[in-house]
């Protein structure tokens, strides 16, 4: 199978005790890998972009709380009917795809990617319905998990610890 693991890799294996490896980890396939014209932003621009495809009927927070867990449940769902069709696996707390094929094996990381996207609109959506960029949100959760790690708290309980 092949996994994706915290590394951004996509590991294929032909069988589970395999012996096929194909990594996208170093830096240098990564890069032959990217589109030509690669879009980069910051935070804020994307935040920008991102809103500017609102609907104003959507302009509110109950549709960024109900559309956020949506968005996180069709990334459950799509694990869960890649398991029950035999297309991907939990292993070690990995996501294993149980194809040889990298090609496939990518196309089931963008999939997943693209649900990630649809996450993050709605988390910039969130954030603005709080009045807030995720600029901001970044900037705050990077100084709770640097105190959190000054004072080794990182592991833990309760949102103040």
């Amino acid at each position: 199978g092949a996994h994706i693991n915290e590394y951004d890799e996509v590991v294929c294996r032909a069988d589970a005790v395999a012996a096929t490896h194909t990594t996208f980890a170093s830096k240098a396939h990564r890069e032959s890998i990217k589109p030509k014209q690669q879009l980069t932003m910051e935070l804020n621009e994307y935040h920008d972009k991102a809103m500017s495809t609102n609907a104003e009927s959507s302009d509110n927070i109950v549709y960024s709380l109900l559309g956020l867990n949506a968005e996180v449940g069709e990334i459950n769902d799509k694990i869960a009917k890649w398991r029950r069709k035999g297309m991907a696996n939990i292993d070690n707390n990995r996501l294993v795809f149980t194809t040889s094929s990298e090609v496939e094996a990518t196309y089931l990381r963008n999939e997943l990617l693209k649900e990630v996207g649809d996450v993050l609109w709605f988390c910039a959506h969130l954030s603005r319905q709080l009045g807030s960029t995720l600029d901001e949100v970044a900037r705050m959760n990077i100084e709770k998990l640097r105190d959190m790690a000054m004072r080794n708290v990182i592991i833990g309980e309760g949102d103040n610890r």
